[in-house]
């Protein structure tokens, strides 16, 4: 059921095009890439007359009529695959990174920033608000566990309050949704592929010097490694901000109750001589 409060939420009017826009600049453009790549290296490694690209070209001036319909349907769905792929890879391995960082640094500072932020008092007003969060505010220690969760996610007790903020908080306060980090992370593991694959075109198909095209694959991997380090750091921040927000969203509240009292008070005041002066 959708609500006119824009304040509380996704309405389902609001949840769809977000999805579409991730699965469209996070899957299927990136995916346009690969298979365009992919194309031209198995175009260069099969017999045909002329250049590579001038084949290629040959090839799709020919498609007429409802080979067009056909062609696009496939290629979009093709696209559509790869880019999924691509994108789950990058996630595998930047989950891959995270583990073996958090072995060595296994203790996660969110919860005793929002500690330091709000104060204990507030704190443990959250989790009494919220018990999820005893999870991590709690005295016992969490174990890491061996299968992980969907994006490369390692499935322990620091996912599971992250999981639960971010839900929270966009079904409840639009103001303080973290979706747009969720965006810029979904655009950045989905770029490593065709960057990866772009390095080895040029170093087996281009036409460029030797040194050119050899000096690719490690700019390629320079480019994978920034790449990855942001996802790494964007992943830290949606969780911190998806914990704080959810702090944030309850002393607002709280605020608000404070605040209520003495708004309805004011009102009530400044009602009070124009009752008097419709009475006389």
């Amino acid at each position: 059921m959708e609500t006119s409060d824009k304040e509380t939420g996704y309405s389902f009017s609001e949840r769809l095009p977000f999805y579409v826009v991730v699965q469209l600049v996070s899957v299927l453009l990136p995916g346009a890439g690969v298979l365009t790549e992919v194309t031209l290296l198995g175009i260069h490694y099969a017999r045909h007359p002329g250049t590579d690209l001038g084949f290629l070209t040959d090839a799709l001036s020919g498609i007429r009529g409802a080979g067009i319909v056909l062609f696009a349907a496939v290629g979009a769905s093709g696209a559509f695959v790869l880019g999924y792929l691509s994108r789950e890879l990058a996630f595998g391995l930047v989950g891959r990174l995270e583990r073996l960082t958090r072995r060595r640094h296994p203790d996660s500072p969110g919860w005793h920033r929002v500690r330091e932020l709000v104060g204990s008092d507030a704190a443990d007003a959250l989790v009494r608000q919220h018990p999820v969060l005893d999870l991590v505010a709690g005295d016992d220690s969490k174990a890491l566990k061996t299968w992980v969760a969907g994006g490369g996610h390692v499935a322990d007790a620091d996912l599971e309050v992250f999981a639960y903020s971010k839900l929270w908080l966009r079904g409840r306060s639009a103001a303080f949704r973290v979706d747009f980090l969720e965006l810029e992370i979904n655009v950045l593991a989905a770029l490593l592929g065709p960057v990866l694959l772009f390095a080895v075109d040029v170093l087996v198909i281009g036409d460029e010097p030797m040194a050119v095209r050899i000096a690719a694959v490690p700019a390629g991997l320079l480019v994978c490694a920034a790449v990855l380090r942001s996802i790494r750091r964007l992943r830290r921040a949606e969780r911190w901000e998806a914990l704080r927000n959810l702090a944030f969203e309850a002393a607002i509240q709280e605020a608000e109750a404070r605040q209520r009292p003495v708004r309805n008070a004011s009102r009530a005041a400044s009602s009070r001589p124009a009752d008097r002066g419709r009475r006389t």
